[in-house]
């Protein structure tokens, strides 16, 4: 049975707080990593500019879906058709690629930290 509009549009009503709340978060990570981590990462380890760049696509992403749910959430208050199911795919997308984004940094990018001169391997 499909969901009920108008109760969709309920639910999605605090979706600005909440993309608010999650680009906040969202942007200390991705700050860290763009001025600490991956400037050094580069410096020591040339060889993994590749993975780095993988990483920042990874960042621009995550900001153009924060981006995109904001505009949509912005078009709730019309009465625009499918802009529910615009949303609910734009959610996953980035909760998948913030999974992912989280995986690369456990596994692939805390162990070149780890290659770092200066790092306690202990």
């Amino acid at each position: 049975m499909p969901a009920n509009p108008a109760r969709v549009r309920a639910r999605l009503a605090g979706l600005p707080h909440t993309l608010d709340a999650c680009e906040r978060r969202i942007a200390r990570h991705l700050e860290v990593e763009e001025r600490t981590l991956y400037p050094r990462l580069h410096a020591h380890l040339p060889d993994e500019t590749g993975t780095l760049e993988a990483a920042l696509r990874e960042h621009d992403t995550l900001r153009q879906l924060i981006e995109l749910l904001r505009h949509k959430s912005h078009r709730l208050a019309g009465s625009e058709a499918g802009v529910e199911g615009d949303i609910e795919a734009a959610l996953h997308d980035l909760v998948d690629l913030w999974r992912l984004h989280a995986r690369r940094v456990d596994d692939v990018i805390a162990p070149l930290l780890a290659r770092l001169p200066g790092v306690d391997h202990g």
